[in-house]
């Protein structure tokens, strides 16, 4: 059996494919810095931002059509709660301020552990703010209490500098009234003879 095919068409090694990045992601350069000091361009694709819940391209199921239920007899309109007044209508649809996230049911362990914590957090409160107001009175009459020292200190300061200034003037007209008389007592001897 003879081969129809040329030796020339088998290749031993799969042809190097250049690394490249997809066309439909935007890309961009930045510097890249290593410890070392040496930086290096390298090329970035810029991701897209994610939308949580929201009918992007990122969504790989289409959703379901609604089939809307004939209802047999529309309920009665339900009063507010009680707790919460109501809100007014503006004309504009009423945004749904939750997150969309149904928590579920508590247990009567749960809620009475939770209404638990929330009084002790209560207590704690207003011990907290309790102690922070006694600290202030405290901190109000030990700074009075400074301020009256200083004033104190200042005012002993000042009646010592005044008493120091008066000894010094006395003192200095002591010195020139003994010159005076000791001047006047050496002149007469000396006009005499």
């Amino acid at each position: 059996m003879v081969d129809t095919k040329t030796p020339g068409d088998k290749t031993l090694s799969v042809p190097s494919k250049t690394l490249s990045l997809k066309p439909r992601v935007e890309t961009g350069t930045v510097r890249q810095s290593f410890s070392h000091g040496r930086t290096k361009q390298v090329v970035v694709e810029k991701r897209g931002k994610r939308r949580v819940g929201g009918d992007g391209p990122g969504e790989a199921h289409a959703p379901e059509p609604v089939v809307a239920k004939p209802a047999a007899a529309p309920p009665p309109a339900a009063k507010p709660p009680l707790g919460r007044p109501a809100a007014p209508s503006s004309g504009q649809p009423q945004r749904n301020t939750r997150s969309g996230v149904v928590l579920p049911t508590l247990t009567e362990d749960e809620r009475s552990a939770r209404a638990n914590a929330l009084a002790d957090a209560r207590q704690r409160d207003i011990e907290e703010r309790r102690q922070a107001e006694e600290e202030a009175k405290r901190r109000a009459v030990r700074e009075a209490a400074e301020k009256a020292e200083r004033e104190a200190a200042e005012a002993r300061r000042k009646a010592e500098e005044e008493r120091h200034r008066h000894e010094e003037e006395a003192k200095r007209k002591a010195e020139v009234e003994a010159k005076r008389r000791f001047g006047e007592g050496e002149a007469k001897p000396g006009a005499a003879p």
